[in-house]
């Protein structure tokens, strides 16, 4: 099962569900990303997702990823550092997640 998923379902899978690829899988993604929405503002669910996501290298989320990859926190990143940074790790993460796919393994300690 493949498509597009809104930044809430992406954080309800890797919060609560497995990575299992099934309809009964992405039914449950979606109940759980609507009862996020309803909890939380779209500023704390993305604030959340960017604290969860993995960002390459086994750095999960922006504070970790900003250490890795420009050995600072994230609040000392100027503007093309955060930006270089988002690039760098989103790409470093969609290519090491598909490969792990391929094989079958996980990534950082979690499946993907």
């Amino acid at each position: 099962m493949e498509g597009g998923s809104t930044i809430t379902q992406q954080l309800a899978k890797v919060l609560f569900l497995t990575p299992d690829r099934s309809f009964s899988r992405k039914v449950k993604e979606a109940l759980l990303a609507f009862e996020l929405e309803k909890r939380y503002s779209k500023d704390r669910l993305l604030e959340l997702y960017l604290n969860q996501v993995y960002m390459g290298h086994g750095a999960f989320g922006v504070e970790a990823a900003a250490r890795m990859y420009f050995g600072k926190s994230v609040q000392d990143l100027s503007l093309p550092e955060a930006a270089d940074a988002r690039r760098a790790a989103a790409l470093a993460g969609q290519l090491l997640a598909l490969r792990a796919a391929r094989a079958g393994a996980s990534v950082g300690g979690r499946s993907w």
